[in-house]
């Protein structure tokens, strides 16, 4: 079950089939248009979740095959929300990739949909006249610096400076900052944890944790300093929902002997 006031943030396809419209109650549409990529016809809309749940949900729905992918953002979660959600998927077959990023001052949340096929782009902003504070330049610098470093070559930081160091799953305890841990488990088998590790950043303990769910390729990372509890309760502790889509539906099997990295 979901911790209450948990924001959850990530993309997921929805079985229409399924569904019992509980999670569409009480959103607000603030944009919807059919638009065209990969050549076919979609319903795009973004709708405000209730003030209970904070957040946006970006909607990208084939009507000829019923497909339905959602990207959710958590929003106005704090003085200066400056963040971003991105998903790289197949709709209907078509390859997409969706972002949804929220802008501190002036207050706007912002959506970019690329078809990756023929480089195609769609982006329009909302803006409401919410007040927060300004995040500095140079911060939104090293935001938009380690977004692309993340989506490029997998990590933050000089990738040349990084060593790649296979490990197994359990306690990592000090993880160095110049390594980069690598898991191998299967995706098929029960929960687990998959790991727990502590490391310093700027003169500060964090710790973290990762856990498996049942049978898929899904996987909660927790954060949170080490003076707090991982398992909820006041100290900032974030949760993050992380899945391959491709595998979670039925994409490529796992490598030989069932395990993935």
């Amino acid at each position: 079950p979901r911790p209450a006031g948990a924001r959850p943030t990530g993309g997921r396809f929805v079985d229409l089939a399924q569904d019992d419209g509980r999670d569409a109650i009480g959103r607000t549409s603030v944009y919807s248009a059919v638009r065209r990529l990969g050549g076919l016809d979609f319903v795009l809309s973004l709708e405000r979740l209730p003030e209970s749940r904070g957040g946006h949900v970006l909607s990208l729905y084939h009507p000829a095959s019923c497909a339905l992918f959602e990207l959710s953002l958590a929003t106005r979660d704090g003085g200066c929300p400056e963040k971003f959600c991105a998903e790289l998927t197949f709709v209907a077959g078509a390859p997409l990739l969706l972002v949804l990023s929220e802008s501190a001052f002036p207050h706007a949340v912002h959506v970019l949909v690329r078809d990756l096929s023929s480089g195609k782009e769609i982006r329009f902003s909302v803006r409401d006249d919410d007040i927060f504070a300004m995040l500095p330049r140079r911060e939104r610098q090293v935001l938009a610096r380690c977004a692309e470093e993340l989506l490029t070559q997998g990590c933050i930081g000089d990738e040349a400076g990084y060593s790649v160091e296979p490990q197994p799953c359990g306690s990592l305890g000090d993880v160095r900052e110049v390594a980069v841990p690598v898991l191998s488990l299967g995706f098929l088998g029960p929960a687990r944890m998959v790991c727990r590790a502590d490391f310093e950043l700027r003169g500060q303990r964090f710790k973290a944790a990762l856990s498996k769910a049942p049978g898929a390729a899904q996987f909660v990372l927790g954060l949170s300093a080490a003076s707090a509890p991982l398992a909820g309760g006041p100290g900032g502790t974030h949760l993050v929902h992380l899945c391959d889509r491709g595998l979670a539906r039925g994409g490529p099997p796992a490598a030989p002997g069932g395990g993935e990295r």
